[in-house]
């Protein structure tokens, strides 16, 4: 794929048919979206003709590599879950300003890229701060974030591998991804990826699961258990897997929330933040603690990064001026590509 072949397709509103640069691969739009995939990847498409691929591509005849193979089973298992939770709930405003909270607006204001968009419900807080709002996923949900941000102005939504964007490189003022970049393969690889897109003196936000470097010991005894239990749960016919995950949200993740909200009343505060689970759940509806028990548990991979970690990898991917976010959830953090560097007079 040629990036910078595919953007001026890009800026079409093109509702049905196919992109192609002169002497270039093609890509289907199927229901106003662009589908910027390489071969492995077109069985994502839903509904995409069998026909459509005889004519513009050669029918695949070798398996998917091994990196593809654990894309594909990543965010096949997150498509479900998006177009299960699909309703762009009201309480997702005062979640999303607690991620957005190392932005100022004018971080906001120009170009922005959502990479790892899922159902849409972070663009959907972002669309309209800025000059134009790119969502990209490799999965499906594309089709329930196409409805969560219909009739927003100046936004796009693109399905495509975010290691292999369809743009230039410094293409954009803001990027974000949020819970993404560590349910990749080589979460590494990714960053650099989309590093590479920003403009110089651009901003990038992400939030990565912890390694629970701020927390006290016995956080560190439990998640050796909680993963065990992800690994199991992940395995199970999606269906299922929601079904158990409804009862942990039930019967583990209400009840510990309640015993903080106890202690909080008592008036032991900061025993109530140590709480696992307390300090970001509190007062939120059953609906999102289930949806996020099932993004937590039905997922067969994940990454977890210290502080320290982050650090380093937005270091080597040419990210300065890195902050952390001391709230819940963690860690989010944002840095700036570093600014080109000024010619000699």
């Amino acid at each position: 794929m040629d990036p910078a072949a595919c953007e001026p397709c890009l800026r079409e509103d093109l509702v049905e048919g196919t992109l192609q640069s002169e002497g270039g691969a093609a890509y289907p739009v199927l229901r106003g979206i662009p589908r910027m995939l390489d071969d492995s990847y077109l069985a994502l498409v839903e509904g995409l003709p069998a026909d459509w691929v005889k004519q513009h591509r050669c029918p695949a005849v070798s398996r998917p590599s091994e990196f593809e193979s654990v894309q594909i089973r990543t965010v096949k298992a997150f498509a479900e879950e998006w177009q299960y939770f699909s309703e762009n709930l009201s309480d997702y405003g005062p979640i999303a300003q607690c991620y957005f909270d190392l932005l100022s607006p004018k971080q906001l204001a120009g170009a922005t890229l959502d990479a790892g968009c899922g159902m849409g419900r972070w663009a959907h807080h972002v669309a309209g701060q800025g000059d134009v709002l790119i969502a990209v996923d490799l999965s499906a949900s594309v089709e329930v974030a196409a409805r969560t941000l219909e009739g927003l102005p100046n936004t796009h939504v693109v399905q495509g591998d975010l290691h292999v964007l369809p743009f230039r490189p410094e293409t954009f003022d803001l990027i974000y991804s949020l819970g993404v970049l560590h349910h990749l393969p080589v979460p590494e690889q990714g960053l650099r990826a989309l590093a590479k897109h920003l403009r110089p003196d651009g901003y990038l936000l992400a939030y990565f699961y912890y390694a629970l470097d701020n927390r006290p010991r016995y956080f560190r005894y439990i998640l050796p258990v909680v993963t065990a239990l992800r690994l199991v749960i992940s395995r199970l016919p999606h269906p299922l897997a929601r079904q158990v995950c409804f009862a942990i949200a039930l019967f583990v993740y209400w009840p510990l929330i309640q015993f903080g909200n106890l202690l909080r009343a008592l008036g032991f505060e900061q025993a109530a933040r140590q709480v696992p689970l307390h300090e970001f759940y509190t007062g939120k509806p059953f609906r999102i603690l289930f949806n996020d028990s099932v993004d937590r548990f039905a997922t067969s991979l994940e990454f977890r990064f210290s502080r320290a970690a982050i650090h380093d990898m937005f270091s080597k991917a040419g990210l300065c001026e890195t902050r952390f976010s001391d709230t819940v959830p963690f860690w989010k953090v944002a840095a700036k590509r570093q600014p080109a560097p000024v010619p000699p007079q």
